[in-house]
């Protein structure tokens, strides 16, 4: 449910007993969108983003991985 902010205000008990049951709540203020949420729920963002490169670098190994290319002829195809 979305609750403005002067509503969620007087109305915050309630607020917090719809988190428990029906899940993460939002609040607007001034056009700007606040989620409330249990901490149960909630998961924190990593501190930082792991680049392209290091994703490939950490990734899983493919060590004794035999990789052949299929030597079958290909399709014919009309230009």
């Amino acid at each position: 449910m979305i609750w403005q902010v002067t509503d969620a205000k007087a109305q915050l008990p309630e607020i917090l007993e719809r988190v428990s049951e029906e899940g993460p709540q939002i609040v607007t203020h001034r056009d700007k969108r606040y989620v409330i949420l249990a901490e149960d729920d909630y998961v924190p963002l990593p501190e930082k983003k792991m680049g392209f490169v290091d994703y490939l670098l950490n990734g899983p190994r493919f060590d004794g991985v035999e990789i052949e290319r299929d030597k079958s002829p290909m399709r014919d195809i009309e230009l």
